[in-house]
């Protein structure tokens, strides 16, 4: 014995679109081959690269160009090595009591001049 549901309870279609499924992928026929888009095809082994065309505008310099990680490696390399020779110059800073004593004498001087 066969059973048959209907899923529209007996009420007729309304408009061409109106179905018994909710969405168009549960109907019978969706997935079948060619129902929704061609088939994909990249990938495959049909597919010819075609080669790079360069043609310079201008000569191109026969001194081989140095990438920039290299460049800025070098860089900071000069930089420290400038930092270290600068270390050789390098000085304390004057103590509190110093730089107190010398902003007071100067105060004194400019006083006396005045």
């Amino acid at each position: 014995m066969e059973i048959e549901i209907d899923h529209r309870n007996g009420i007729a279609m309304v408009t061409p679109c109106d179905n018994c499924y909710s969405c168009p992928e549960h109907s019978r026929n969706f997935h079948k081959f060619g129902s929704t888009r061609p088939v994909v095809n990249f990938g495959c082994a049909t597919y010819k690269r075609k080669a790079d065309t360069f043609i310079p505008l201008q000569r191109l310099s026969r001194t081989p160009c140095i990438p920039f990680h290299v460049k800025e490696k070098q860089q900071e390399l000069e930089k420290e090595r400038n930092d270290v020779k600068n270390l050789d110059r390098w000085k304390p800073a004057p103590t509190l009591l110093q730089a107190l004593g010398a902003t007071v004498l100067a105060h004194r001087v400019r006083q006396r001049e005045s």
